[in-house]
């Protein structure tokens, strides 16, 4: 879920997904099918929220996914990855909008 400029996530710390970013935290993310496109290249913490924000992620996800039930804000407490974004790259018609966005 994109909250407060993050893009929040959860995972297994037994993936391979999180190995990796324990080693590397810089990550690309990006949907799209080339003509249309996001990309999202960043940073990931693993950050442990706070119990206000445990509970916002919770209704957050139940907002976007409803079909999965409303998670018990305590299975964040332990941590969740947070994708910051450092440049984002998007497009609706790749050689007629591409657009480069750049945080710091």
């Amino acid at each position: 879920m994109w909250i407060d400029g993050g893009l929040y996530y959860g995972g297994s710390p037994a993936t391979v997904h999180h190995r990796n970013i324990t080693h590397n935290p810089l990550v690309a993310v990006h949907i799209g099918d080339g003509q249309e496109a996001i990309i999202v290249e960043g940073a990931v913490e693993i950050e442990k929220p706070t119990e206000e924000m445990a509970e916002r992620l919770s209704e957050e996800s139940f907002a976007k996914y409803p079909q999965y039930g409303r998670l018990d804000p305590s299975v964040y407490i332990e941590g969740v990855s947070v994708l910051r974004p450092r440049r984002v790259l998007a497009w609706t018609s790749f050689t007629e909008n591409a657009t480069r966005f750049r945080f710091e």
